[in-house]
């Protein structure tokens, strides 16, 4: 028999005008961070936003989101709202809890998840994905109906393009469209230049290897850390932040508009 829940996911999705996926194969990049600001900056040009964290071990979207809870409803879980975005985690749920989950029990997870979540009517729904290749990734891929694709993101490192590319090796075997890629932690700015940490022209390889979209690169912010201890409205002033809307601006609202 078909698992009920299945249905419930199709039927949830169907109010979501599109969902994005963030990705990058590997923790430490700055996915979530990435993830989390999109969702604030696209609620903050008047789109209605979901941002969902399917992280199961190392959620971090909640510790932005923190001493929010989700309310119960006969129809699901409703998500807390912060900014006008609706955000659901599974760090809501655990706290600050570990969860000790291996194998199938990973995908029984992200299928619950996605099936309790009662977003209602979205103009986006942005997905944090876990990291790496595994059950979770893989779970999350399967399940979430007709995504508008991934953002990729990478440092300008080797050792994350080589990670990376993994990751794209993956979405290629399974079809699913690739926006295009972020180069995170770019340069570091100085008064008079822009120093770059890990060298640079990662994140343009991949994405000439692949045939997919460079979206732009984002610096390194030293106030970004304290930003995020501030909240999410002082984490919308940060530079990182404003590199970021012009990413979304350019590439992928603007691509959504032309679509």
């Amino acid at each position: 028999m078909m698992d009920p829940r299945l249905v419930q996911i199709q039927e949830r999705f169907r109010e979501i005008g599109e969902t994005i996926l963030v990705g990058s194969g590997k923790g430490g990049v700055g996915k979530s961070i990435i993830a989390s600001t999109m969702a604030l900056i696209m609620g903050g040009l008047g789109a209605k936003v979901g941002l969902l964290d399917l992280d199961l071990h190392g959620a971090s979207i909640g510790w932005l989101f923190k001493g929010l809870k989700t309310e119960e409803s006969k129809n699901g879980l409703i998500p807390p709202q912060l900014l006008g975005v609706k955000a659901m985690s599974i760090a809501f749920l655990s706290e600050e809890r570990a969860l000790p989950l291996r194998g199938a029990a990973k995908s029984e997870a992200i299928t619950e998840l996605l099936a309790i979540t009662n977003w209602g009517k979205l103009d986006y729904l942005i997905v944090d994905l876990p990291p790496g290749t595994g059950d979770e990734t893989l779970t999350a891929l399967k399940l979430i109906p007709e995504p508008k694709g991934v953002v990729v993101v990478t440092l300008p490192s080797r050792l994350s393009g080589v990670v990376v590319s993994k990751l794209m090796d993956l979405l290629r075997a399974l079809d699913v469209n690739v926006i295009g890629i972020i180069e995170n932690m770019a340069w570091f700015e100085q008064p008079t230049r822009r120093v770059r940490m890990f060298g640079r022209g990662v994140g343009k390889e991949i994405a000439r290897k692949y045939g997919v979209d460079f979206l732009g690169e984002i610096p390194i912010d030293p106030a970004l850390n304290v930003a995020v201890e501030q909240g999410a409205a002082a984490l919308l002033r940060t530079r990182f932040a404003r590199a970021l809307e012009k990413i979304i601006r350019r590439k992928i609202l603007g691509r959504s508009r032309r679509t």
